[in-house]
């Protein structure tokens, strides 16, 4: 029987892991669970686990581990792709390749695709490989990886991914396993005899696991003479008593009755008054489990990891909420350590509070509380978040933006000119130490490009206030990017939203101001536009208005053909003159940048590269067609090249990364825009705004595509029997087999764009990231192991609020000399003689890729969930 061993962490958690490992066992399969944490698999964790991951992804290291050498003979990993449980919500990142990191941090990934191929394409590989001069990898024994994608919860969905699982475990064939889900019921036993064979034991797994007890609630209120405690934590940690020095055993041995949201399924509760923007699973369900027991607990305790950026919001958006409702309530915050003495004083300490809470309950009771009570009366009606103020008719509209680069700020600024609302705007200023000072150290631990961003409209409103003491009521619109997971992206609005009207209350009151946010993401690029339309030149956007009311109202459906035909070509008219010269814009100041990026490494006069680059940004600024930004890109890019340059051979580098700390130089702190250049290195930037809207805009195609009428039901019923076409859409392909799943932000993309352009030249590879950005961390060591295996030295730099940068400038030192020790070994022939040495290094590179790629597809060509 195959043996397939599953890790107690992370993802085990999650019901549909469940029903995966209950399913195996009922197939037929040797299941092999690791046991909880121990201090050895910790050791092993926190030790094999990169410091850029949070607690609970090393964890995750550490029972892989764990599994793999005391369990040699195992046939199989099994970690799901967990994307979501809830059809309309998404996971974190760490669980969208969790098995990916952990085969990473154990093993070379070409190492393992040597152990799973055949012999043949094993020494075919090796044989590119050698002629290239890289020794093949062997690596530790893994067994074969499998991450399968839960998309659903749902029967049918599930039944799908537990069918592909067993596939891959029993050896079905690829075409089988996507053709059988096909077959209609009554002749699955003629033409699809695997499915028919996995039906019961599914069954069986899926409604043991599904069953749930509804008394728990109940039987927590039923001793009301009791410390009655709610610990809102995810259950990863709870269920680890090493991780949270035991946490919820100590209270419950203290006499206290404890309640989490473990105990109350998602399903069963109410939504919670954050529930219209809660992308995150864990967030809606903490959201809506606090909001029912709220008025029925002494207290609350919110635990988390360090460094896990949806927890630095989620858990202090309740925790405010608790407090103001005048509830005890704490945050402890979890890492590696595992003593406990000095978390036990706390949990003493919080104990005796909540003795006393107790008792002045007590007091003040008539009678117990009853479950019906909570579900009808527990639900509060107001809504958390949201502007400080209502939009008067005699305010005057202000719209701002936080600072990224100055590339959005000049399509930002065109989109307003073309749109009439130009007299409304107010152009961020580039972020500096003040940014970093206004942004407050509320959410402190979370990435910093909120803290740029938050600290960026503060200093735009507080200029403006300064310099408009006496002006009319604005009606102040904040334009801020949103998210929908699994990047920590859409949770910077909800955070403003309640931070910023607070701060300027005074302000805004005494002016008669309102201070408002809209955000746009993939899901409301309509309400977006509409509003913005709502404010500018009525005349000319009044294709758009008319077309958004008429789709709201359900008018447009009831047009004849003809009809909705005219008003789709007129819309399209007028989005199209408006677009067309933001995105000539756009590409104009990307030609600058990179031009600019290239000249700086040769100038001989430090300072002109950056001059000449000003100047052609602000002839851009004054274009306003797309002739003329044409005109005034030629001409920049002419002064460019007339910057004086010494002619000499430099290196290259790319620079990949989080889109944030890329594109801001004060948020790399001048290494893309200065340092690089200074140490005479040319830079390519991998991660620009242009290739990260053109990945923005073909998701919107294939979510427009996939909602057409003639195709919504044909791919819905195949989605749900986990045939995903149509489903998402294909990013990141050069990352493969490095990074196999996308895991958010531009994590999958950096490995992607990094790869391509080592196999172009590039002489090295610099990695920007927030410090503890899960996607970026996740693909810090895909990165890591592309350029060992090309042979490209490569710098990974993370970036937090810290505003010394002698560490930095160390780095990229000495990264610059490493650099320039390589070159000049290659120039030393002359021009000609580095020519023919780079020439025949792309070939040598070309030759690794062609190996990775074979190895790739003749692991995937027999193996469905295999990374």
């Amino acid at each position: 029987m195959p043996r397939v061993g599953i890790p107690r962490a992370l993802t085990y958690y999650y019901r549909s892991s469940r029903i995966l490992e209950r399913f195996l066992r009922e197939a037929g399969a040797t299941v092999v669970v690791s046991p909880r944490t121990t201090p050895q698999i910790h050791a092993a964790a926190t030790t094999l686990g990169s410091a850029d991951y949070c607690l609970s992804l090393r964890m995750l290291v550490g029972h892989v581990h764990h599994l793999i050498t005391h369990y040699p003979d195992l046939d199989f990993i099994l970690v799901p792709n967990l994307c979501r449980e809830d059809e309309r919500r998404n996971s974190c990142s760490k669980y969208r390749d969790a098995g990916g990191v952990a085969l990473r941090s154990l093993t070379p990934v070409l190492g393992y695709l040597r152990q799973h191929s055949s012999g043949s394409a094993r020494r075919r590989a090796d044989a590119l490989l050698q002629a290239a001069g890289v020794a093949p990898p062997a690596g530790v024994r893994f067994p074969i990886l499998l991450q399968p994608y839960v998309w659903s919860l749902r029967r049918l969905p599930m039944l799908g991914t537990c069918f592909g699982v067993y596939c891959d475990v029993f050896g079905v064939a690829r075409p089988l396993r996507v053709g059988e889900p096909l077959v209609p019921a009554r002749l699955r036993r003629f033409f699809a005899p695997h499915l028919q064979r996995c039906l019961e034991p599914f069954a069986r797994a899926y409604d043991s696991v599904m069953q749930h007890d509804t008394r728990r609630l109940q039987r927590f209120l039923a001793e009301d003479r009791a410390v009655r405690l709610a610990i809102v934590a995810r259950e990863y940690l709870l269920a680890e008593p090493l991780l949270t020095a035991d946490l919820k055993a100590w209270f419950l041995r203290a006499g206290a009755r404890v309640i989490t949201p473990g105990d109350v399924w998602p399903e069963d509760l109410p939504p919670g008054p954050e529930a219209p923007w809660a992308f995150y699973d864990s967030h809606w369900h903490f959201d809506a489990f606090v909001e029912l027991v709220s008025p029925y607990v002494d207290g609350f305790v919110f635990a988390g990891c360090f460094g896990c950026h949806p927890d630095a919001f989620i858990l202090e958006f309740l925790l405010d909420r608790v407090r103001r409702q005048g509830i005890p309530a704490w945050l402890l915050r979890y890492d590696e350590q595992v003593g406990s003495a000095g978390f036990h004083t706390r949990y003493e300490t919080i104990m005796r509070f909540l003795e006393m809470r107790r008792d002045r309950r007590l007091a003040a009771a008539d009678q117990a509380a009853s479950l019906t009570g909570i579900v009808s009366d527990g639900r509060s009606a107001a809504q958390e978040g949201g502007g400080s103020a209502t939009a008067g008719e005699a305010r005057v509209p202000l719209i701002v933006w936080p600072h990224m680069s100055d590339t959005i700020d000049l399509v930002m600024g065109e989109l307003a000119y073309q749109a009439g609302l130009q007299k409304y705007v107010q152009p961020p200023r580039p972020v500096s130490d003040l940014t970093l000072e206004l942004a407050g150290d509320k959410y402190a631990e979370s990435c910093c490009p909120y803290a740029f961003s938050t600290g960026s409209l503060v200093e735009t409103l507080r200029e403006h206030f300064r310099a408009h003491p006496d002006g009319p009521p604005r009606r102040i619109v904040a334009l801020m990017a949103r998210g929908e997971g699994p990047c920590t992206l859409g949770l910077y609005l909800p955070a403003q939203a309640r931070e910023l009207p607070e701060q300027f209350r005074a302000t805004l009151e005494r002016g008669g101001h309102s201070l408002e946010f809209v955000s746009l993401g993939l899901a409301n690029v309509a309400e977006f536009v509409g509003g913005l339309a709502a404010l500018g030149d009525r005349q000319r956007l009044g294709p758009i208005v008319d077309y958004l009311r008429m789709r709201a109202d359900g008018t447009f459906e009831r047009l004849p053909w003809w009809h909705r035909a005219v008003a789709r070509r007129r819309l399209w008219k007028t989005v199209s003159a408006i677009a067309i010269t933001a995105r000539a814009k756009l590409e104009a100041a990307e030609a600058l940048r990179a031009r600019a990026l290239l000249v700086r490494a040769h100038e001989t006069s430090r300072g002109a590269t950056t001059a000449a680059y000003r100047r052609g940004l602000a002839a851009l600024a004054a274009a306003h067609t797309v002739t003329e930004i044409r005109s005034a890109r030629d001409a920049a890019l002419a002064k460019l090249e007339a910057v004086p340059q010494d002619g000499a051979i430099r290196p290259r580098v790319a620079v990949v990364g989080e889109i944030y700390v890329v594109q801001a130089s004060y948020a790399n702190r001048g290494v893309v825009d200065n340092l690089l250049g200074q140490h005479r290195v040319e830079v390519v930037e991998g991660t620009t705004l242009g290739k990260l809207i053109g990945s923005a805009l073909r998701e919107l195609r294939r979510r427009a595509l996939a909602d057409a009428r003639p195709l919504r039901s044909l791919l819905r019923w195949l989605w749900a029997r986990n045939v995903m076409l149509l489903h998402r859409a294909d990013e990141g392909r050069e990352a493969r087999p490095f990074i196999n799943l996308r895991v958010g932000g531009e994590g999958d993309l950096s490995v992607a764009q990094a790869r391509t352009l080592v196999e172009a030249g590039v002489d090295g590879v610099v990695h920007l990231f927030p410090f503890k950005c899960m996607p970026e961390g996740i693909a810090k060591p895909a990165l890591a192991e592309v350029c060992r295996l090309y042979g490209v030295p490569y710098l990974p730099l993370s970036f937090n609020r810290e505003l010394e940068i002698e560490r930095i400038k160390t780095e990229v030192a000495t990264f610059a000399a490493l650099l320039h020790a390589r070159i000049a070994h290659l120039a030393a022939g002359g021009r000609e003689g580095f020519r023919r040495a780079k020439a025949r290094e792309a070939a040598r590179r070309r030759a690794i890729g062609a190996a990775v790629k074979a190895l790739h597809r003749h692991v995937r060509r027999h193996r469905f969930a295999v990374a």
